[in-house]
């Protein structure tokens, strides 16, 4: 399920919300958690209910000013693994990337699984946080308070705490890493195994 309200004109059945459609991204985003809201009351009538974990996953926040060319502030989502009959309610605030979803998901559910996936299972304690945010135009990889951000024409920017640097080993070292994982990504169906 995708909920485009929250992208503009940000229109949504009229009646669901005290705030019209058509007027911003606040009634947007209180009508995208109306429709979460009554997918999971309406899947809770069903008998599947205790038997399913659900997962949402948000695909970008709002906006992107700053001082930097990417902010990773605003590009922070939440993903919600939801299974109340099989899951202790739980809060971890580590920062991960979409692509760690699949994986995490897989070893929540202790399932093996043979795959060369570019995520990581962000619960296991040999987890180290890295993550990527982009947008039209630039391509970040983040790791700790490091992050590079690749440009068009080959433009490369490196931050630590938010504050552009000079790259020095440790950033450049991140720039190959960013290379690498967008670069192998570029080209996945040349990877895949018959």
């Amino acid at each position: 399920m995708f909920t485009t309200s929250n992208h503009r004109p940000y229109t949504y059945p009229e009646g669901r919300i005290d705030i019209p459609s058509h007027t911003g991204r606040m009634g947007a985003v209180k009508y995208a958690d109306y429709a979460v809201g009554a997918f999971v009351e309406e899947a809770r009538t069903k008998p599947w209910f205790d038997n399913t974990l659900f997962v949402f996953v948000g695909d970008h926040g709002a906006g992107s000013a700053g001082k930097q060319a990417l902010n990773p502030e605003t590009h922070r989502i939440f993903s919600i693994f939801y299974a109340p009959a099989l899951l202790k309610p739980e809060r971890r605030d580590t920062p991960v990337s979409q692509i760690d979803v699949l994986p995490t998901l897989l070893g929540l559910l202790n399932w093996p699984y043979d795959a060369a996936f570019y995520g990581k299972d962000a619960l296991k304690p040999s987890y180290q946080s890295r993550y990527f945010v982009s947008n039209y135009q630039y391509i970040g990889y983040l790791k700790g308070k490091d992050m590079v951000v690749l440009k068009p024409q080959r433009g490369v920017e490196f931050f630590r705490d938010g504050e552009a640097v000079e790259p020095d080993g440790r950033m450049k070292e991140l720039e190959r890493e960013a290379v690498y994982y967008y670069q192998h990504a570029s080209g996945w169906r040349t990877s895949l195994k018959e």
